[in-house]
């Protein structure tokens, strides 16, 4: 009886304990899309206090994140584009994130693969000699099984 409420009161303790330790060492930032989606909150990420900024964020601009682009623009005609971003700098509050390509979503490229015409798009950089980035951006259509539609 006595020994295991003294057992349970001891591990609900411990159980506070870490759980003030981790929200004492830890702060949450505030994730913001480019200037040309107006910086748009995008996330949170937590971070280790007491980790000196250019610390943390060479751990964090690492990571891509994903978002649609639909969410960003308010217009889900274009879910299934969906954004890279990656954090390159941060303040006390903030993290300021700069485009770093879109992909098609999984479900509509499988989705296209079914229909008998193709819509593709796609975008691709190019380091050029001279330190300069192009980016090439493609839009076509492609009508599925043709020779057959021409032989018939």
């Amino acid at each position: 009886g006595w020994y295991n409420l003294k057992k349970s009161f001891l591990s609900r303790q411990k159980k506070i304990n870490y759980l003030e330790k981790f929200k004492n060492t830890k702060e949450w930032k505030i994730v913001i899309a480019p200037k040309i989606f107006e910086y748009k909150i995008i996330g949170y990420i937590i971070n280790n206090k007491y980790t000196n900024n250019s610390g943390r964020l060479k751990e964090i601009s690492k990571r891509n994140l994903e978002v649609s682009l639909s969410e960003l623009i308010n217009d889900y005609s274009s879910y299934y584009k969906i954004i890279k971003l990656q954090p390159y700098t941060m303040n006390k509050m903030f993290i300021r994130t700069t485009f770093n390509g879109f992909r098609l979503s999984y479900d509509f490229i499988f989705s296209m693969v079914l229909k008998p015409t193709k819509l593709v798009e796609f975008s691709i950089k190019i380091n050029t000699l001279k330190k300069k980035v192009v980016e090439i951006f493609v839009l076509y259509t492609i009508i599925n099984n043709v020779w057959e539609k021409i032989t018939n």
